[in-house]
């Protein structure tokens, strides 16, 4: 266990943590290049997000 500045950390734990972070980022950096893809060609329509209708 390291001690910094008043909080006691455990690297493994930290570790751990910061690779669920990481795995997320991910995911989320793939949601955003997907939208990003969606609304510049245009080719998607729907109402709602169970109406969602993309030309491929």
């Amino acid at each position: 266990m390291v001690t910094v500045t008043g909080f006691d950390v455990l690297p493994t734990e930290l570790r751990s943590h910061a690779s669920k972070l990481d795995g997320l980022a991910e995911r989320l950096g793939q949601a955003l290049h997907a939208a990003r893809h969606m609304s510049m060609d245009g080719a998607c329509g729907g109402e709602a997000p169970e109406e969602l209708v993309c030309q491929a």
